[in-house]
């Protein structure tokens, strides 16, 4: 979303928001509300990835409109079914004017677009979209299609999908990719950055937080988790790659209902240690030196 809104000329990365608890697109209109019920008062659009400060995103959604974004994010393989060599992938779905107006006879409102403007309202993800595009982040614009299938007998695997091994994102300013990474070290690097649990690494890790609501709610509704059934618990979610400035693996992960998004960050470190390290969990010995399992 961040480098939507620097590519269309929404977003800079020297200009300042002052970042509320809530954002509204009308003075008496309905309270979007950030997860920090203070705010985050002024930042800019590092600071917004850093803290990940939602009322940042949902205020340039608005300013964008779904189009904008519906385009930029169809590059990263957002709304496509046919990334894996497998049977039965999901597309998942990334809203449009057009799709509204075909799905539910209703225009695309601004309120729509404050949904998506941070991952939730008619958006939906698949996690192996979320990977891919998290690699693309990392290799600086550069999309690799997953594979499941290296081999097929003795020959290598080849896919009849319409779609290459991988291809280049280009942005209009190159440097924005590696100011984005250099931001999402931040997530982990800085004091108060969302995933500051994961310092002390002896590589850098680039990450981003997130949380998946399972359900809507009202304006003036509490989240209380200890009032909710345990299926209706946030979804915590976690993108990573590292190390950072010369990415060797990137990871989505994800935990249902898990609130918290330590949990996906220490299984990603995990992850990142089993394979930049070879350092298994004990369970999974037999896996080490294994090159095949990469």
């Amino acid at each position: 979303m961040a480098l939507a809104g620097l590519e269309y000329g929404f977003a800079s990365w020297t200009e300042r928001y002052f970042a509320k608890g809530y954002y509204q697109i009308n003075p008496d209109g309905r309270r979007y509300r950030d997860w920090k019920r203070t705010g985050h008062g002024w930042i800019d659009l590092e600071r917004s990835i850093i803290e990940s400060v939602d009322t940042y995103y949902y205020q340039l959604a608005n300013k964008m409109g779904i189009t904008p974004i519906h385009n930029f994010l169809t590059r990263f393989g957002f709304g496509q079914s046919n990334l894996l060599d497998l049977n039965g992938e999901s597309n998942g779905l990334l809203p449009s004017n057009e799709w509204k107006k075909a799905k539910y006879k209703e225009p695309w409102y601004p309120g729509d677009s404050v949904n998506v403007g941070i991952g939730q309202g008619f958006m939906v993800a698949t996690p192996v979209q979320i990977a891919s595009a998290t690699s693309a982040l990392a290799s600086k614009g550069h999309y690799f299609y997953p594979r499941m299938a290296r081999t097929i007998g003795e020959q290598a695997a080849t896919f009849e999908n319409g779609l290459g091994d991988e291809h280049d994102i280009v942005l209009k300013d190159q440097r924005n990719w590696g100011r984005m990474i250099d931001a999402m070290r931040k997530v982990v690097t800085d004091s108060h950055g969302t995933a500051r649990r994961l310092q002390g690494t002896e590589y850098d890790i680039a990450g981003k937080t997130g949380t998946g609501q399972v359900f809507s709610l009202q304006e003036d509704q509490e989240y209380d988790a200890d009032a909710l059934e345990k299926r209706l618990h946030d979804h915590a979610l976690f993108i990573g790659f590292a190390p950072a400035k010369n990415p060797k693996i990137s990871v989505f992960a994800i935990f249902e209902n898990g609130g918290s998004s330590s949990k996906p960050a220490d299984l990603t470190k995990a992850l990142f240690d089993a394979y930049l390290y070879n350092d298994y969990p004990e369970r999974y010995d037999y896996l080490k030196g294994n090159n095949n399992v990469r």
